[in-house]
């Protein structure tokens, strides 16, 4: 799992360009921090490990990460999980209240098929 905790806003760029980068993966990216969000990502890192030579978890904890061009295209205005495919194209949001282990397995594997 990448944590991306906006301390030092150049590194956690660079860190997200190169994973999003990565061939052969679909990432999933949980946003936000606090104790809920804190259980999506424990939820998010027991998925990415089933199959982990091809899911990647990002979470990015401040979203001042995200350049104005990623923040458009990867957070819709309340979705705190977004999925990528193996294009690097978001084929999934999912609200606070929509995130469940299952869900959240769901959207690996939409993502895993949609090219």
């Amino acid at each position: 799992m990448l944590v991306l905790s906006g301390e030092n806003l150049v590194r956690d760029r660079e860190s997200l360009s190169a994973a999003l980068a990565e061939e052969f993966t679909v990432k999933m990216m949980v946003f936000g921090k606090g104790n809920d969000i804190e259980e999506i990502v424990k939820m998010a890192e027991v998925r990415s490990q089933a199959f982990e030579d091809v899911r990647r978890l990002i979470w990015i904890v401040d979203l001042q990460v995200l350049t104005t061009e990623k923040l458009e295209k990867y957070k819709a205005e309340d979705n705190v999980v977004v999925v990528l495919n193996l294009d690097g194209q978001p084929v999934d949001f999912l609200k606070k209240d929509e995130v469940k282990l299952l869900s959240l397995e769901r959207a690996f594997a939409v993502a895993e098929t949609k090219v």
